[in-house]
Parts: structure tokens; C-alpha cells; sequence
């Protein structure tokens, strides 16, 4: 039996067709859905009837079950909860029934799926960290479990030593004494890094696993998105930038016209005749009138200008350039390079260590705060605004540091809304001596965290390239409400990790 695993499709449509063209082609007995299908996407009505079609599994995922009523959207972020709201309302009643009836897991004599873990597969948490493994192979004696939910291809895998371990996507056959956790990646919304569209087949005679890689098009997914009134992906965007083509003629349609076009052209003559001869008659007024629209819209706009020019105001603290750190004096791992967050400051102020950019000063404040982990920032706006924190260049003269970890904390509080996404700035060093921004790693912060449903934590490991000479840290939020901003991590980071284990900490 070959079974061709499946997940996270996110209503994508496009991508999932050529998911399914590619696994036409491969000798597939049964296709199995993780869950998913529901969230995000442009097309959650076809991707779903496509789906009930030719997948003999489907999974209750959490876009899914918020879709159907299981699941508050609250937990969500601002972007994802739009989506299941807009969803909801585009799928008919039998659609949502049948993402009503959809069970968490599914076993077979050979292996056992669910979306997000084994241990509360209602919960759906995130198997990101090797440890995030262990519950869910606590909780059966499987050798072989399928779970999808981060959007990342990759293999965990526990032998006798008892210790986990995480690979990257790569073929193999199961081999006696070990138990596999096989995550096979998303069809329709990568996250991050590269762009594709991942899944697994999996032969029960070989007790082999095959993972497929197919392109993405992310930039047409992104043209979709907004067509169907929904929030374009960030890093999609920035990255589609970089790819635009330029125009070598100007745009034209090579539409075939009707058959009746002809009728058509002489009436709209006929009506631009009679609109010409109104024209003159009333030329005088219709002049009259134009010049008093004309002051009155210039009068407008010039009042506009001047009283958003009055209220917007950007500060950004301290002013200048931050001296950079030196990471060679303080270099070891789980040593964190950023200055710890103080106890007390007062808006508008500088903070010792780091730069914050406010976008309204009349709207947006900010104060730190205790927390058991060590001090926290609060920001809040009374109304959708961008806010920045970052932190001083880092330099790694005198370390031979390839890898570092990035790590933060989050709690959105009562009435948030929006998005919040920590990035890692690369630079190398021209021949002048000055600095030059390399690369740009950015990663949205969301998910539920231990802590509760609004909590949300990340890690990531970032493989540096070999030129790189600085780095620093940029934490950028668009939202409204109040947003905590717990201390900051970044640090050297063990390569016996891969590059590519990163996540939201569940």
C-alpha cells in the first residue's frame, strides 16, 4: 500500500492541484489529509470540495475547526482570524458539517496521523523542539506517527538511547528499534526560507518514507490574496519585490471582441455625441462648477496634509547611530548579547541598549514592567499603529560563531489585534570598514504557548553565511491594544542542531 500524506493546503487551490497532479503521477493507493484545508487562503470552497473528493482521510486541523464553530478564532492572529471569519462565511452548511464530523486522529495496523501532537491532539500543539517530540510517543506504541500543524518538513526520530533527534527532509526506509514522527510540510502556505510546496509518500511494503518538493508561486498567491479581500503575506511580499520584472511594452488586450461589439461601439458613439452637445450648451455652469469643486478639494487636502503633519510624529531613541557590542568579550552559548530590558523608563525617553520607533506619539506609550522571567516591555496603542524595537549592531570580530539563536516572548493582551514578527539582520564588512546589510531572516510570532492562549514564544536557529561580520536584532509590530515584550534573546547557538529546526514554541 502507498499512501501519499498531505497537509496544511490553507485553501490554496493552485498549489494544491499541482500537489495532486504530481501524486497522479506516483502510483498512490490513498491520500491522507493532516487537516488544514480551511485558513488563510483565496479559495476555501474548491480547495475543500477538491479535497473531499480524492482524500479518503481528512484530519480536523485548528484553522479547520475554527472554521466550523469547534475552535474560538480569538487565539488567533489578526490576519489568520480574518481569514476563518471570511471562510465561514463562503462555505455552505453541508461544507461545514462535514469539517464538523472530521476526527483528530487516524490509525492504521501500519501508523497513526493527527495534526498537531499525539499526547491532546485537541490542543494542537506544535512538534517543533526534539523534546515537543517525546509526548506524543509517550502516548502510543506506534513506530511510525504522521502530524503536520508548523508548516516545516522534518523527521524526528528516537532509538535506544532514548534521546530524540530532528533531520531534514530526506528518503529512508524505518529501521528496527527506531520510532519516526514524520512531519511532511505544507502544500499551501509556507511560512519561511525556501518557497515550496512539500509532501510525503509513504509504502507500507518498503517501509520507506519519500518526501516530494514542487515549486510555489508565491507571488501569484500573493495577487490572489488580495483579489479575494485578504491580508498579503509579509515575506511573500519582500520577496516577490526582488523578482519583479520590468515592462518592455506597455500593456494590451488581446481579447477577441463579440460578436455584437459593433452595436455596441455605435451606441456608446451616439451617447458621446449627445454628452458633447450637452457640454456646449451647459459649458458655463459645468466650468462654474468645476472651479468650485477644485478649491474646495485643494482646501481640503492642504488641511488634511497639515494636521496629519501636526499629529504624526516619529521618534526614534537614542538618536544616531547605537555603539555596537562586541560579541568576543561575552561569547558564550546561552549568553545573551542584548542589553537587559530596565526596570524603569519613561515614554520618550531613551533605553539604555536599544532604539524604539514610535509612529504616533499622541497614541502610543510605552513602560516596562516585572515579570518572573525578568523585566518586560508594554507598549500600547489606542489605535492601530507600527511600532519597532531594536537593538544596537553586534559585532563577531575575534569568534568563529556560524550559528545563532534567536529567541523571544510575547503576550497579547486583552483587545490586540494585529501582527508581531522578529527579525535577524546580517551584515559583512566592505573594504572601507563600514558595515553593509547582507540578509534579513523575519519570522512571525504566533501560536499558543503552555502559558495560555495568549502567549506565544519563538526560536530559531540561523545559520550565518561565511562573510557575515555583524548582526542585530529588529522586533516590528503592527497592531492595536497592548502588546508585552518579554526580554530578548540572541546568542551562539550548538550546530549539532540543524539550521533549519526554528519555530513557534508551543
Amino acid at each position: 500500500m502507498r499512501y501519499a500524506i498531505i497537509s496544511d493546503v490553507h485553501a490554496n487551490l493552485t498549489a494544491l492541484q499541482s500537489v495532486l497532479n504530481d501524486i497522479s503521477r506516483q502510483k498512490i493507493d490513498k491520500i491522507i489529509c493532516l487537516g488544514d484545508t480551511m485558513g488563510y487562503g483565496p479559495q476555501p470552497v474548491e480547495a475543500l470540495e477538491l479535497i473531499y473528493q480524492v482524500a479518503e482521510v481528512h484530519l480536523l486541523g485548528n484553522h479547520d475547526a475554527a472554521v466550523c464553530g469547534k475552535l474560538n478564532p480569538i487565539i488567533f492572529s489578526f490576519s489568520a482570524k480574518k481569514a476563518v471569519l471570511k471562510h465561514r462565511k463562503m462555505i455552505s452548511n453541508q461544507g461545514l458539517k462535514w469539517l464538523e464530523s472530521m476526527t483528530l486522529t487516524y490509525k492504521t495496523p501500519d501508523f497513526q496521523c493527527t495534526h498537531g501532537d499525539f499526547s491532546k491532539p485537541g490542543a494542537f500543539k506544535y512538534i517543533i523542539e526534539e523534546q515537543d517530540a517525546i509526548p506524543s510517543w509517550n502516548a502510543n506504541n506506534e513506530q511510525l506517527l504522521f502530524a503536520g500543524h508548523t508548516h516545516m518538513a522534518l523527521i524526528y526520530v528516537i532509538g535506544k538511547s532514548g534521546i530524540p533527534h530532528v533531520l531534514t527532509p530526506c528518503n529512508f526506509i524505518m529501521e528496527k528499534g527506531k520510532r519516526y514522527i514524520v512531519n511532511p510540510g505544507t502544500v499551501g502556505y509556507p511560512r519561511c526560507g525556501k518557497f515550496e510546496s512539500t509532501y510525503c509518500i509513504y509504502d507500507t511494503a518498503e517501509k520507506s518514507i519519500v518526501f516530494r518538493h514542487l515549486p510555489f508561486d508565491y507571488i501569484g498567491y500573493n495577487k490572489s490574496l488580495k483579489s479575494a479581500g485578504l491580508d498579503e503575506i509579509p515575506w511573500v511580499t519582500r520577496q516577490a519585490s526582488t523578482l519583479s520584472l520590468p515592462d518592455v511594452r506597455k500593456r494590451l488586450s488581446f481579447t477577441k471582441p463579440l460578436k455584437d461589439e459593433h452595436h455596441i461601439i455605435e451606441d456608446l458613439q451616439k451617447l458621446q455625441h449627445s454628452q458633447k452637445q450637452l457640454i456646449k450648451k451647459y459649458r458655463f455652469l459645468i466650468i462654474a462648477i468645476l472651479l468650485i469643486t477644485l478649491v474646495s478639494t485643494t482646501y481640503l487636502i492642504h488641511r488634511s496634509v497639515r494636521t496629519a503633519k501636526a499629529s504624526i510624529v516619529t521618534l526614534m531613541m537614542p538618536e544616531g547611530r547605537m555603539q555596537s557590542i562586541n560579541a568576543y568579550s561575552i561569547k558564550s552559548t546561552q549568553s545573551n548579547f542584548l542589553k537587559k530590558i530596565p526596570s524603569a523608563i519613561v515614554t520618550g525617553t531613551p533605553i539604555a541598549g536599544w532604539r524604539y520607533i514610535f509612529e504616533n506619539k499622541n497614541e502610543q506609550k510605552i513602560e516596562p514592567a516585572p515579570h518572573i522571567s525578568g523585566n518586560q516591555l508594554i507598549i500600547t496603542h489606542s489605535t492601530p499603529h507600527k511600532f519597532i524595537l531594536e537593538s544596537p549592531i553586534i559585532n563577531l570580530a575575534g569568534t568563529t560563531i556560524n550559528s545563532i539563536r534567536m529567541k523571544g516572548r510575547i503576550r497579547k493582551a486583552e483587545g490586540f489585534e494585529g501582527n508581531v514578527f522578529y527579525q535577524l539582520h546580517s551584515y559583512f564588512q566592505t573594504k572601507d570598514g563600514s558595515t553593509k546589510r547582507a540578509k534579513v531572516d523575519s519570522f512571525e510570532v504566533r501560536g499558543r504557548s503552555n502559558e495560555g492562549a495568549d502567549v506565544a514564544a519563538i526560536t530559531r536557529k540561523i545559520k550565518l553565511n561565511k562573510n557575515t561580520s555583524h548582526i542585530s536584532l529588529r522586533i516590528e509590530a503592527d497592531f492595536k491594544g497592548s502588546l508585552e515584550l518579554r526580554q530578548p534573546e540572541v546568542f551562539e547557538q550548538d550546530n549539532t542542531i540543524p539550521a533549519n529546526k526554528e519555530g513557534n514554541i508551543p
